[in-house]
């Protein structure tokens, strides 16, 4: 529990600031930048990327999906995108936001980690739940 705590609150303070950091620098872009996004996509979920781009509170959340783990195994084994085709879309979308692109990546792996420490408090929290 404590780890999954350490994990979590840290990186998800940091997400929270870069994603922040990135809407309001990007905010004039906003549009151009998700229909680049969703034209780079694979046919099998570009009208998807389109919605959850679109609909998502933020939009650079939205685009880290492709990044995070859950993400990559859902295009890949739920919708069968090609591992070749999602990489395609990931250095599309790092163009897409020029020289921000390496903190836009950080910030990607900044999520999963806080989603990795986030699962591992729940997880403790049911398992201490199951066991009183």
């Amino acid at each position: 529990m404590k780890i999954g705590f350490i994990l979590f609150l840290p990186s998800f303070i940091l997400w929270v600031s870069i994603n922040i950091y990135l809407s309001i620098k990007f905010r004039k872009k906003r549009y151009k930048m998700i229909n680049g996004m969703c034209e780079s996509a694979p046919e099998q979920v570009k009208e998807r990327a389109r919605l959850i781009f679109e609909s998502n509170f933020s939009w650079v959340f939205a685009s880290s999906f492709l990044y995070t783990w859950y993400g990559y195994m859902m295009l890949r084994f739920v919708w069968k995108v090609s591992r070749n085709k999602i990489i395609n879309w990931r250095k599309s979308i790092k163009k897409n936001y020029g020289k921000h692109g390496k903190t836009y990546v950080i910030f990607s792996n900044i999520v999963n980690i806080s989603m990795l420490g986030f699962f591992m408090l729940i997880s403790s929290l049911a398992l201490e739940y199951v066991i009183s």
